[in-house]
């Protein structure tokens, strides 16, 4: 993914807004603060040593990381690696990337192998930050293909919660205040550090996180324990199932890691409820089984559905003009087009449709935008950004000031709640805006015939079987659709010469063009460039070539 800007640590000192956020980027460190649903606010830190989650005034949960290889030669054993710092750190990045929709914090730093002074590898810690939760990413580049270990030593944790669930494999090993994750070769791990309120049991996430559902079962005959279950409604309010069951031998502590799921009804109300199920075996009634004493409740954010783009669906919708010629657009395309006594045809009808939000009837962003082939800077409507839930609407795409180009309209919903769950659809068939112009091929600035006193149908100089001596160049990326008029005039012809015109290199069907009369030779085009051939017939003229003007006119038809 490209990113938009990239900030780095250093001698400056900013201030931005980005997505909502607050960001301090000083020359030691980066902060970012964000309301909190949870807290009064929400504020990330991240040094070159460490990072600090803080909920309101107090520190939620602090840590710093460690590095470290398994020796195998003398004593096996871990050995911890030393970082490469230099003076006041300087060896050590500290970034920040944002991009459209979000932004990372990434603190890059080189290992040495233990005390020695060979390279083992380059650490990159990316921390992703969204509304009271942090998703830490650890990327380990190694030099060799020992057994390593990345360790993160948790300083300080109060009401926030700890995911160590790695989506990549690697099994966290949390001993006392360390978590561990280890692997050979490089390593990719992604734990997370969550904000939540205990005494609701109410975590918030997102739609597609992984979460962790912990429980656990205790029975004085735990050798009578047969399965644990755990159950939701995830789905759907009214489906209370079980998910996931395991076979217990003994009491036990499991872990289901679940991805939170998209809604299958419109009536969601935003949270689901999960329990866990603990069975035993008994002589009567054959099991017994029985749940914790309530509910446990997740809070969760979820994408809208996804829009869809339904005109304009058609590819004869192209006939824009880049210099403004005074023609009418809407005449052909009255529901594409928009248009009122004050304003040229400058806008384009963009229809959609949507079902509704499934998180308690949250309020949906839409975000319209507009980007060409060529031109790659993304255009936003920034007058169309609205709170709703709808299931038709419209939007204007303002055209009267864009390049020639081929555009493709984006339109994004997302989560007024939270901006970054979003789900996207564009126009498949492109808008094209494209200009003309109209060139003799010889390039020179009169159109000449042969000086033979007479000529019947002799074609003009210079035109060739597969090229016409006039061609009409479309400045855009294709020919337009529909049908094309090209009218032809001429003026101060020698009274003894005919001129004829014709869109393919046949004589015997061209039309004649009469003097000051417009005579349409092109009706539709199919190809850029189109041609055009001449051809004169002469009697008893002497030996005259050419005297006469020639005045090309584009009109626009179709359906």
């Amino acid at each position: 993914m490209k990113y938009i800007n990239k900030y780095t640590v250093g001698t400056i000192i900013l201030t931005l807004v980005i997505l909502g956020f607050t960001v301090d980027i000083l020359p030691d460190r980066i902060n970012v603060e964000l309301p909190s649903t949870v807290c009064s606010s929400s504020i990330l830190r991240v040094t070159k040593d460490d990072f600090t989650l803080k909920c309101g005034n107090r520190i939620a949960f602090q840590a710093d990381t460690i590095v470290e290889y398994f020796k195998t030669y003398g004593e096996d054993e871990w050995v911890r690696n030393f970082r490469y710092v230099g003076r006041v750190k300087k060896d050590i990045t500290l970034e920040l990337f944002e991009y459209e929709n979000k932004f990372d914090i990434v603190r890059t730093t080189r290992y040495r192998k233990g005390r020695q002074y060979a390279e083992d590898g380059t650490l990159k810690e990316i921390y992703t930050f969204t509304p009271d939760k942090v998703k830490i990413s650890y990327e380990y580049e190694v030099n060799n293909k020992a057994k390593h270990r990345i360790s993160m030593r948790i300083k300080k944790q109060y009401n926030s919660y700890l995911d160590a669930f790695d989506p990549n494999g690697h099994a966290g090993m949390l001993t006392g205040n360390t978590l561990s994750y280890e692997g050979f070769g490089d390593l990719s791990i992604d734990p997370t550090v969550t904000l939540h309120s205990p005494a609701t049991l109410t975590v918030q996430y997102n739609e597609g996180d992984t979460i962790s559902f912990t429980c656990s079962c205790n029975y004085s005959n735990e050798s009578k324990l047969t399965n644990m279950s755990l159950w939701w409604d995830a789905l759907n309010e009214s489906d209370w199932h079980s998910n996931e069951t395991t076979t217990l031998t003994a009491n036990t502590t499991t872990t289901y890691s679940k991805v939170i799921p998209h809604p299958v009804t419109s009536t969601f109300p935003g949270t689901f409820k999960w329990n866990c199920e603990c069975c035993r075996e008994t002589l009567v009634q054959g099991s017994n089984c029985s749940f914790a004493s309530s509910n446990f409740t997740v809070d969760s954010r979820y994408k809208p559905e996804m829009p869809v783009i339904s005109s304009p669906n058609s590819t004869e919708l192209n006939l824009f003009n880049g210099s403004l010629l005074d023609w009418s657009a809407y005449t052909f395309y009255p529901g594409y087009i928009h248009k009122n006594s004050t304003e040229r045809n400058e806008t384009i009808y963009i229809n959609w449709s949507a079902g509704e939000l499934r998180d308690n009837k949250t309020n949906i962003i839409w975000n319209l935008s507009y980007y060409g082939t060529t031109t790659s800077t993304r255009i936003y409507d920034t007058n169309f950004r609205y709170s709703t839930i709808n299931t038709t609407t419209f939007a204007l795409f303002n055209v009267s000031a864009l390049k020639v180009d081929r555009w493709y309209v984006m339109l994004r919903a997302c989560n007024a709640l939270n901006e970054t769950l979003c789900e996207t659809d564009t126009l498949d068939i492109p808008i094209d805006i494209f200009d003309y112009d109209i060139n003799i091929t010889t390039g020179e600035t009169k159109i000449r015939f042969s000086p033979q006193p007479t000529i019947t149908k002799g074609a003009a100089l210079g035109q060739t079987a597969t090229k016409g001596i006039i061609s009409v160049d479309w400045l855009g990326n294709r020919y337009p659709d529909g049908q094309i008029n090209l009218s032809i005039n001429h003026t101060g012809a020698d009274k003894c010469m005919d001129i004829y015109a014709y869109n393919s290199n046949t004589p015997a069907s061209a039309v004649h063009l009469a003097n000051n009369t417009y005579v349409t030779v092109l009706k539709t085009t199919d190809a850029d460039p189109d041609y055009i051939w001449l051809w004169a017939t002469k009697s008893s003229c002497g030996t005259t070539t050419t005297n006469f003007q020639l005045d090309l006119d584009l009109f626009f038809g179709g359906t």
